[in-house]
């Protein structure tokens, strides 16, 4: 209920700051009313007092505010007496009665010193100002004038350092997710790099098994098939290897990648043929030794 109440009067302020009286009227109303603790209901009677002043019902709002101050007052909220004051002040002030604007500006200002806000005793130092010019004090005028100045800049000095707080925040969180980024792309280049090395290690075993073995007889198309296979893998595995330093040395520059990557396989393309040729031969000699050992056994067989 207190967090729906906060709403209603969220909504009631800004109706208020629209000049759309009447809906900031039924919000506030809603807001008091859903208002369970008398915490709450400060700041509910400040805004409701803030509503009929705007509509020129100073009677009304006055009764308001002075049914909120010693709810405030019990409760220790100095922001909803803060409020209070303030909203007392602009009612004497529309009604033109500068002496008591003057006698709740430094209440006001008395309050928003001890909440500690920066923004709320500006706007108390500001109010001051308007009353003492309007009474033609100029002395006070001016001192209450400079303060206000002063402590804007203050303000404005710790909205600064707090945007900066939260660029550099922002900057800090980001060249974590960075990291954290090019951490797990460094951790799956390695597991590829394993997994090149893996495929190239089985293509090498089975072609060392078959040019090896004195029982097989295989085609050379299976022998060109396992080399363009080999080579793809290969290409795939140095790619993996050198990227890293690739990319930095060309800045990420697709034209220069592209022309490093072109230069390394035209490397490999006459490696691969030389080597496939290698094997082709010696997988004819071994397959016509093959067939030449089983004919011998043929012969051997019909001479019994």
């Amino acid at each position: 209920m207190e967090i729906l109440g906060g709403l209603e009067s969220s909504m009631g302020l800004c109706f208020l700051n629209l000049g759309q009286l009447d809906s900031a009227l039924k919000y506030q109303q809603n807001a008091y009313e859903l208002q369970i603790n008398s915490q709450g209901k400060a700041i509910a009677l400040a805004r409701l007092g803030s509503v009929h002043t705007a509509m020129n019902n100073y009677d009304v709002a006055l009764s308001f505010y002075r049914l909120g101050i010693p709810i405030a007052i019990a409760n220790f909220d100095n922001n909803a007496l803060t409020e209070l004051y303030s909203g007392i002040f602009t009612l004497f002030q529309k009604r033109q009665q500068y002496d008591s604007c003057i006698y709740y500006g430094k209440k006001e200002l008395a309050t928003a010193q001890e909440f500690g806000t920066p923004a709320t005793i500006a706007v108390a130092y500001s109010d001051l100002f308007t009353s003492y010019k309007q009474n033609n004090i100029t002395d006070s005028a001016l001192k209450y004038l400079e303060l206000a100045a002063i402590t804007k800049d203050t303000l404005l000095t710790q909205e600064k350092i707090k945007q900066q707080q939260i660029l550099a925040f922002q900057e800090e969180s980001r060249q974590q997710e960075k990291q954290a980024e090019l951490k797990i792309a460094a951790e799956k280049r390695k597991q590829n790099i394993q997994y090149a090395a893996i495929a190239i290690g089985v293509i090498c075993f089975i072609l060392l098994f078959l040019l090896l073995s004195r029982s097989i007889v295989i085609n050379a198309n299976w022998i060109r098939f396992l080399g363009v296979l080999a080579l793809l893998v290969s290409f795939e595995f140095i790619n993996l290897i050198i990227h890293p330093y690739l990319s930095g040395y060309s800045n990420d520059s697709p034209i220069l990648m592209l022309c490093a990557l072109v230069i390394i396989g035209a490397m490999l393309i006459p490696l691969h043929h030389k080597i496939e040729k290698w094997v082709i031969e010696k997988m004819v000699k071994k397959n016509a030794a093959i067939r030449l050992a089983a004919a011998k056994k043929t012969i051997e067989k019909l001479e019994k």
